[in-house]
């Protein structure tokens, strides 16, 4: 618990109305230095920049459906911040496994990238370095891709990073002054992906739902003998339409290096 109240007005994504609390209650799992977010155990940032583009009215996966099904728009422009993706974006974490990778093809990026020279300049000199990364992956959960409205639509990230990082001798790194571009333009739909069999099921049955012009209610037919409504004219499935996303996101992350 913190001794002073989170000044940001409780509306905003992460605060909530007990303004004291540290991490929605969860030290353990989160982490929230600036008494503004909760992320993942090893990030916390600030805020979404301003926006590039004005983003479309309802920032939902039903009303992106709704916009390609019924409108026939074939753009749609996303808000992450109303979409709550910043609880998707475990930067730190998404860093410490980038650095610390076994895998022999994430290893050589690493190795020939301007993180780990930065990495180098930090160690050597004592003060932070500055470091770019193109096409930083973070995989979203299958959980977070099923329940979540940003998960639904995004899928997977990637983020182009840039910072200044310092290292202390034992490994623990910190980056301050980071911001985080998120340019994912794709197409919204429901092709299987391959990963696994698990995975291509929830997308099956994801698109396979029904969905009706407007916020969707419950898929019961009049009288509550079952069976869906008859006014649910279409499935997700049928959506085919292009996400736009580019906003900014300012972040500072911690993590340790494996040496």
């Amino acid at each position: 618990m913190f001794l002073q109240p989170d000044w940001w007005e409780v509306t905003k994504q992460g605060v909530g109305t007990n303004r004291y609390s540290y991490s929605f209650n969860d030290p353990v799992n989160g982490r929230d230095p600036s008494g503004h977010c909760n992320t993942d155990k090893d990030q916390c940032s600030g805020h979404w920049n301003e926006p590039k583009e004005k983003a479309d009215p309802r920032q939902s996966e039903d009303a992106v459906a709704d916009a390609s099904i019924y409108d026939k728009k074939t753009r749609y422009v996303l808000d992450p911040s109303k979409l709550g993706a910043d609880n998707l974006l475990s930067i730190g974490t998404a860093i410490e496994k980038y650095i610390n990778s076994t895998n022999p093809r994430v290893k050589a990026y690493y190795e020939a990238s301007d993180l780990k020279r930065a990495i180098e300049r930090a160690l050597a000199t004592g003060r932070s370095a500055e470091f770019r990364i193109d096409g930083l992956a973070i995989k979203i959960g299958l959980s977070a891709k099923a329940t979540t409205e940003a998960g639904r639509i995004l899928g997977d990230i990637q983020l182009d990073l840039t910072g200044k990082i310092t290292v202390t001798p034992d490994g623990k790194f910190e980056i301050i002054d980071g911001v985080a571009e998120l340019n994912q333009n794709q197409r919204y739909n429901f092709e299987l992906d391959g990963s696994n069999q698990i995975t291509n099921m929830a997308i099956a049955l994801a698109g396979a739902r029904p969905n009706m012009n407007g916020a969707n209610e419950m898929a019961v037919a009049p009288g509550g003998f079952g069976g869906f409504d008859p006014r649910y004219e279409s499935r997700y499935s049928d959506a085919n339409i292009l996400t736009v996303l580019d906003r900014s996101y300012s972040f500072e992350a911690w993590g340790q290096i494996a040496w």
